[in-house]
């Protein structure tokens, strides 16, 4: 009867065991996936961010230009 009792407690074990197995490759599967989506958000945000500073830029430029259009009106209809 002990046996019996070994062997399924050993069986129990081993399932055991390839079921805390498969949970950790689980784990390090999402771990794996998530660090390369947290990259692609990365990668993502800093192109963004790019965008943005080169739309500032363009606003800025425009923005100058059309102080100067003013400017030029200004003084024309001044004379």
């Amino acid at each position: 009867m002990e046996m019996n009792g070994e062997k399924s407690s050993w069986e129990r074990r081993e399932r055991e065991l390839c079921f805390f197995s498969k949970l950790r490759l689980d784990s390090d599967k999402k771990s794996k996936r998530n660090s390369h989506m947290m990259e692609s958000v990365k990668k993502q945000n800093e192109a963004a961010n790019l965008e943005i500073a080169d739309l500032k830029r363009k606003l800025e430029t425009n923005v100058e230009e059309k102080k100067a259009e003013h400017q030029e009106t200004l003084k024309k209809l001044k004379e």
